[in-house]
């Protein structure tokens, strides 16, 4: 069910999706794939699902900046400090041609113009995380990490980054319920509005 040929994975830049999952913290055990004991422990934290989850966690599927932006922005909106935080990006490809359940659920919490971006991954049976993650990890092992085409990367968002996100969505995203976010979001596009 779940081959290793990862060197025939090879998505079209302009036509592959990317599944996006928001971190607290930088997953940064990504940059030592090697090690795999460290890599599989703290990645089973990381991606496993929540009870809340359902053996389904969640993520957002995009196709460009715009979306991604978006997206970004929607996470940030359900925090109350956003100092920082993290999104990972996997190839959607490369989690289907290792036959991993991507199961579309529209999101209706979140912007009308992302709603339907929302992606649940199953992990169900039992052994399925632990397969999720030994693609992930030979990925990681067989990337040139001087390419920008990543199948996996992450990266960072400062509060500034998030900010202009936001500032981005209020422009392109028509009629956006701003009923009980939080104040520093209603000052971002009070900001951006005058």
């Amino acid at each position: 069910m779940f081959g290793w040929k990862l060197n025939d994975f090879r998505a079209k830049p302009n036509l592959d999706r990317k599944l996006i999952r928001f971190f607290n913290q930088a997953p940064t055990f990504l940059d030592t794939p090697e090690n795999e004991e460290l890599f599989r422990e703290r990645a089973e934290k990381a991606f496993g699902p929540r009870t809340v989850d359902k053996g389904k966690p969640s993520y957002w599927e995009v196709a460009s900046d715009l979306q991604k932006n978006r997206v970004s922005a929607q996470n940030a909106i359900r925090r109350e400090k956003p100092e920082k935080f993290n999104l990972l990006r996997v190839s959607s490809a490369l989690i289907r041609s290792h036959n991993f359940s991507i199961i579309k659920e529209r999101d209706n919490d979140a912007f009308g113009c992302v709603a339907d971006f929302h992606r649940l991954i199953d992990m169900s049976p039992e052994d399925t995380l632990e397969a999720f993650i030994e693609v992930l990890r030979r990925q990681l092992l067989e990337t040139d990490r001087s390419t920008n085409n990543k199948a996996v990367d992450y990266e960072s968002l400062n509060k500034t980054a998030v900010k202009n996100k936001l500032r981005e969505v209020d422009a392109s995203c028509p009629d956006l319920d701003l009923s009980g976010v939080h104040d520093w979001i209603r000052q971002v596009i009070n900001e951006s509005d005058s």
